[in-house]
């Protein structure tokens, strides 16, 4: 038994395995691509330390570079230098994947780029639109009693005070372009 690589989705797969666990792609897919990977313990220890990487980089914000660097200098027990280069290479390994994403709709976190998906029917194919609504404003009516007497047939004088004026309110939402659904 041998690991390989899967076509789809780069995890280590073994080779004797139907379809992939992680992506689900059928073993007629890599049969012919013949990539054998052999498990060799530096191997191993590039995939944990990848991962404390990944971890570590994952607890703060891209800003946040040099507590990302103590903390791998602390969990692993590597040298200052060493540490940041392994910091700056992930990140710009990270940035060089997530320029490559370039179609679709992404939303800002703090932890970076996240893709928008639509809660209906899971597609991708999503778009920004521009909502209006419009608030109708205040206003307070106020009558009296005519005491003019060069108008005798009025009854009542009416005034109106205006209190709010009417406003746009512009949101921001997103629309499905697969199934229309909109969503925030």
């Amino acid at each position: 038994m041998a690991l390989i690589q899967c076509p789809e989705c780069d995890n280590n797969i073994s080779d004797k395995a139907i379809a992939c666990p992680h992506c689900g792609c059928p073993s007629s897919e890599w049969k012919n691509a013949g990539q054998i990977v052999s498990p060799n313990k530096s191997h191993l220890e590039e995939d944990s330390s990848n991962q404390m990487i990944k971890e570590i980089v994952g607890r703060y914000p891209i800003t946040e570079k040099a507590k990302m660097i103590r903390d791998l200098r602390e969990e692993a027990g590597m040298k200052l230098n060493e540490a940041a280069e392994a910091i700056d290479s992930y990140l710009y390994l990270l940035s060089k994947k997530e320029n490559k994403e370039n179609d679709g709709v992404y939303r800002y976190t703090s932890f970076g780029k996240i893709k928008v998906y639509c809660p209906r029917c899971k597609s991708e194919n999503c778009s920004y639109i521009q909502e209006q609504t419009i608030k109708q404003g205040e206003t307070q009516t106020r009558y009296t009693k005519n005491l003019n007497p060069l108008r005798p047939f009025t009854l009542a004088n009416k005034k109106e005070k205006v209190i709010s004026e009417d406003r746009t309110i512009t949101k921001s939402k997103l629309v499905c372009n697969s199934c229309s659904n909109i969503f925030d």
